[in-house]
């Protein structure tokens, strides 16, 4: 790996020589990044390891330099000073590539997800809004948005959306929107179908569909016809509701299983 390191660091310097473009030098860089960061987690993270990612940082310096106007190498550089906890120093180059691009939706995106971290949550949804309006049509900053409404709905409150069940509401249809955007996606299809469960008199139907489509897109089928089967007794369809309960095979689901027995014998 060293020698990798060695080797990829005299082509990140024949680039800069021969003065390519600022994505090519970009990613010569992220090609260095990648390698130091691989071989930082795999080794005891020793002394020689970190001097690998400090040489990584000295490289993104020059591209900074070089570059002092391009949005891109401050997002790429800000993602790696994050990921070795850089913080401070992560949020100054992506707000200084906010300034340089405000249509950037990747910097969005960054900003939105440090602003988790930090719990902020209004300025973390306002990112992350942000994001997906630049960029409709990835299913990754739906995904996120609906996330943080949803772990932040008691205190998201505005004119939007007054009360928590409103902002419930609006996490289920990012997440709507982020499955229809990527249907494969296990995550996406299960938090949409989760939603269900916060939001004022859900839609039973819809609900119902979204965890047969959790289903055909996910492994877990135990988990599930789980859920189809609380969902079908939600709705008082008790025999299809059995139907899916005799379905789970998986012993980690017995007791959830004995529990919708019980509730479904009990509405006899």
């Amino acid at each position: 790996m060293k020698r990798l390191f060695f080797a990829l660091s005299l082509f990140c310097f024949a680039i800069a020589s021969h003065g390519e473009s600022a994505t090519d030098e970009l990613r010569a860089v992220q090609l260095l990044e990648n390698a130091a960061i691989t071989r930082y987690k795999a080794s005891a993270q020793a002394d020689s390891d970190r001097a690998e990612l400090d040489k990584v940082a000295e490289n993104y310096e020059q591209l900074v330099k070089k570059y002092p106007r391009d949005a891109n190498v401050r997002e790429a550089y800000g993602s790696f000073l994050w990921s070795i906890e850089r913080r401070s120093e992560a949020f100054a180059q992506w707000e200084t590539g906010e300034k340089l691009d405000p249509k950037d939706a990747d910097i969005a995106f960054r900003l939105g997800n440090a602003w988790v971290d930090l719990g902020d949550a209004k300025k973390a949804t306002d990112y992350f809004s942000r994001a997906s309006r630049l960029a409709p049509r990835d299913a990754l900053y739906h995904f996120n948005l609906g996330n943080a409404l949803f772990l932040f709905r008691h205190e998201m409150h505005d004119e939007r959306t007054k009360t928590s069940d409103d902002v419930a509401q609006r996490a289920l249809e990012e997440f709507r929107t982020a499955t229809g955007l990527d249907p494969f996606n296990e995550d996406y299809a299960k938090a949409f179908a989760d939603a269900f469960y916060t939001v004022p008199s859900p839609d039973w139907n819809e609900a119902l569909k979204a965890w047969e489509h959790f289903r055909d897109v996910s492994a877990n089928k135990d988990f599930a016809y789980t859920n189809l089967a609380r969902v079908s007794l939600k709705m008082g369809r008790k025999e299809q509701a059995r139907e899916y309960l005799a379905r789970i095979s998986g012993k980690q689901f017995d007791r959830i299983k004995e529990r919708l027995t019980r509730q479904l014998d009990a509405a006899q």
